[in-house]
């Protein structure tokens, strides 16, 4: 199983866009078709033996049929939806999520049968957004965003103790974003397999969802790469102190690295590094991404810098990459 925070990971993983509630997402993209929201469902739950519950819930979409040329390499037709999901629990800690994009009989969708889970990202409307909770942008209505995924689906799980917190009454809201690359239409299925805790749990803490975005606030998360290799220098002056505990990134094809540093200590917290080649669903795509996890990666006091570093090395000059990091922030710590 593939691993990413960002969720809990990604991301992963990934896009900050949102439109007001009860509309669909992002900023008119000229090939994106617009659909009715679905509804998000649990469909399973079972309890594990150390007492964890694993939640799963489903988001069914009927993807478009790309209505263009050359439906290959990445090549297709978007659908994106925005809706509310059920959240897995009220008052407990969510200490990991898994993504996944399935057919009904329970196959992967993927690079090799035709769509692909361009983006994924959930949030709490219930708490303000860290880095964009004063940004005076759509962040303000759609709230803080606690996990996100792209394509390469890697998911994780927190340090021992650790947890992100839902309250008494949540307000999940997901923006999920595919690409069909066939002629057909084709119903998937967006899964997130969450695992949780009661609150009331001893032992646990909360740790807090820190979204670091090369074009952060802006409602796409997209910036320009030239052609070659190139790297993207974004800061962030920290509103918060505490002690980072898992950290994970996101890019696009041709990302090879995404790394997070404190540029007012000198110290390095975390690279985040590529993956292809070596899943064949992918066909050559972005399959996975690196995470960081520990008690103790780094610390970050208020008024000190945040940077992200992110490698690209790509044949053609794009206006559309990604250059994302989650890090999970301990406050008390």
């Amino acid at each position: 199983m593939k691993r990413m925070f960002v969720t809990a990971g990604a991301l992963l993983m990934a896009a900050g866009v949102l439109a007001a509630p009860g509309a669909t997402a992002e900023t008119e993209p000229t090939d994106a078709v617009r659909d009715a929201a679905p509804t998000a469902q649990i469909v399973e739950q079972r309890r594990l033996p150390d007492g964890t519950t694993e939640t799963v819930v489903r988001t069914p979409i009927v993807v478009r049929p790309h209505s263009g040329h050359g439906g290959e390499h990445g090549h297709g037709t978007h659908t994106t939806i925005a809706a509310p999901m059920t959240p897995p629990c009220v008052n407990c800690y969510v200490t990991s999520v898994t993504p996944d994009l399935t057919y009904r009989d329970g196959s992967s969708a993927n690079y090799d049968t035709g769509v692909m889970l361009h983006h994924a990202v959930l949030f709490d409307r219930s708490k303000k957004d860290v880095t964009c909770g004063d940004s005076r942008t759509f962040y303000d209505l759609t709230g803080r965003r606690i996990f996100a995924s792209g394509n390469e689906r890697t998911a994780g799980t927190l340090p021992k103790g650790y947890g992100v917190k839902l309250g008494r009454t949540p307000l999940t809201w997901g923006v999920v974003e595919l690409m069909n690359m066939t002629n057909e239409p084709q119903t998937v299925f967006f899964d997130m397999t969450i695992r949780h805790v009661p609150a009331s749990r001893s032992g646990m803490a909360e740790v807090t969802p820190v979204w670091l975005d090369a074009a952060n606030c802006t409602g796409r998360s997209e910036h320009a790469a030239p052609a070659g290799e190139s790297t993207t220098t974004w800061r962030w002056q920290s509103t918060i102190s505490g002690t980072v505990k898992a950290v994970a990134g996101h890019l696009h094809d041709g990302g090879r690295s995404i790394a997070l540093s404190n540029t007012s200590t000198g110290r390095h917290v975390c690279t985040s590094e590529a993956g292809y080649g070596t899943d064949s669903a992918y066909m050559g795509h972005l399959e996975s991404m690196s995470v960081c996890t520990g008690n103790r990666l780094g610390t970050v006091r208020k008024g000190q810098v945040l940077q992200l570093n992110s490698v690209y090395d790509i044949h053609h000059a794009a206006g559309d990459v990604m250059s994302i990091m989650m890090a999970f922030v301990d406050l008390d710590g």
